[in-house]
């Protein structure tokens, strides 16, 4: 609860002028929109949150009697199938979960809009509009001032905390700077 946005919601609702209902899971969403008061706003859980979209829980292996007593696996060790580590799980799309009720996706995290881990590429036209929030707007306007800039010499300091999300802008950088330094985690 100490990384939740729920207690944002009392602040929200006076800051708009409208009740703020907070939803804790994408499963939840559904419901709390056939309950909300006409003008209602819906919180949603921050992206990072494990509650948003949690993830599967494994179902124990339950083992028959006449399991428990075959004949143990006479191949090779390594391709025992009871050896085989279960394939880790994997969380709920979570943009595929909001597509039927969200009509306008205001974006202010790029790595939001792109990374696959966060799960909202399925908010992508025609199921809704996209569009970059102030952060994410000023971020692009830098990028491209910096990208058609044509004097020299060019320093881009990069920092963040994954350089995999990066990748791309950094690609267009090395034709458009003259050096790149690396900051923060990524520079680990």
């Amino acid at each position: 609860d100490t990384l939740s946005i729920k207690s944002l919601a009392p602040m929200l609702s006076s800051l708009i002028g409208a009740p703020v209902d907070f939803c804790e899971t994408v499963g939840a969403i559904g419901d709390m929109i056939e309950a909300a008061a006409p003008g209602t706003v819906l919180l949603l859980e921050h992206l990072g949150a494990d509650c948003l979209a949690p993830f599967p829980q494994p179902e124990p292996e339950v083992l028959s009697d006449d399991e428990e007593e075959r004949v143990p696996y006479l191949g090779e060790p390594e391709d025992d199938p009871r050896l085989v580590p279960p394939p880790p799980p994997q969380r709920p799309d979570v943009g595929e979960a909001l597509a039927p009720y969200v009509d306008l996706f205001v974006c202010d995290f790029a790595k939001a809009c792109l990374d696959q881990k966060h799960g909202l590429l399925a908010l992508s036209e025609p199921s809704a509009v996209r569009v970059a929030g102030p952060t994410l707007h000023k971020e692009l306007t830098n990028t491209s001032v910096l990208l058609t800039r044509p004097k020299g010499p060019v320093l881009a300091i990069v920092g963040g905390e994954s350089l995999e999300a990066d990748v791309k802008m950094i690609d267009r950088l090395l034709d458009a700077v003259d050096e790149i330094v690396f900051a923060g985690t990524v520079s680990l």
